[in-house]
């Protein structure tokens, strides 16, 4: 399997689950607990989502960003979605992108897409955005599992 998400949700890598998505955290995250909800199938495009995936979208979002707000003590949120590659997609497999925010975190509030946008530019080729390593991810993806199960949801 080829799809880092799908090798994620079929190695149980996930902190959040509902019916249709699974909540993980990023790889290589903008800001600490910056994480991503994919739906459970392996679609491209947000266009393929059937009536009741979409239907759960909002709520699940919803969920994980309670679970990263406790975590990571937010007091903001941003949520993404680059749908395509002339959009900025770069794994094919939708996903929404969910960043606890914080006074502070970065110069400006908005700050967090063009950096992305550098990366992508500067550094995409010859390297990547800095990834956490495994053993660091696991320990984020456990106390994650830990918030959303004394929340109640599902992992």
């Amino acid at each position: 399997m080829t799809c880092p998400f799908c090798r994620a949700i079929e190695n149980g890598d996930i902190f959040f689950a509902s019916a249709h998505f699974a909540g993980i955290a990023n790889i290589a995250p903008i800001v600490p607990g910056h994480s991503l909800l994919v739906p459970r199938r392996h679609i491209e495009r947000l266009t393929q989502l059937g009536p009741k995936e979409l239907a759960e979208l909002a709520p699940a979002a919803h969920q994980v960003g309670e679970i990263l707000g406790e975590a990571f003590r937010s007091t903001g949120v941003n949520w993404s979605i680059q749908d395509g590659s002339e959009a900025g997609q770069t794994v094919l497999h939708l996903h929404l992108h969910i960043l606890p925010r914080c006074h502070g975190d970065m110069p400006a509030p908005g700050d967090w897409y063009p950096r992305v946008e550098r990366w992508d530019k500067e550094i995409l080729g010859s390297a990547r955005r800095p990834r956490l390593p495994d053993d660091a991810r696991a320990a984020i993806t456990l106390r994650l599992r830990d918030i959303a199960r004394k929340r109640g949801f599902k992992n």
